[in-house]
């Protein structure tokens, strides 16, 4: 559990987490537990984040990342990254970065 905690929260969890979330793998399996991780709102922030940052070179604002969060979780990451890549916002950074000096 350590290590789910470490790779995707990149944070530790406390004792009676690892015990908590140890008893659901042996209820519902590794791979369950690891798509409850990879889908709660904690990861999914960070996910949004490092898109921001990269699409858009910036931190996301609070309710920007409020908005993309519940979109993300509604249609994944690849919804994430095309909402981001297709914004006006990408679009005037891209003629920026990408235009002809």
């Amino acid at each position: 559990m350590k290590a789910i905690y470490e790779t995707l929260l990149h944070r530790e969890g406390t004792s009676a987490d690892y015990a908590f979330w140890s008893n659901l793998v042996n209820q519902h399996g590794r791979d369950w537990v690891v798509a409850q991780f990879w889908d709660s709102t904690e990861t999914i922030s960070e996910r949004v984040s490092l898109m921001y940052e990269h699409y858009l070179g910036r931190t996301p604002d609070p309710n920007g990342l409020a908005g993309w969060v519940s979109i993300a979780l509604q249609i994944g990451d690849s919804g994430l990254r095309a909402g981001l890549s297709g914004s006006d916002e990408y679009f005037g950074r891209s003629q920026y970065r990408f235009s002809e000096q």
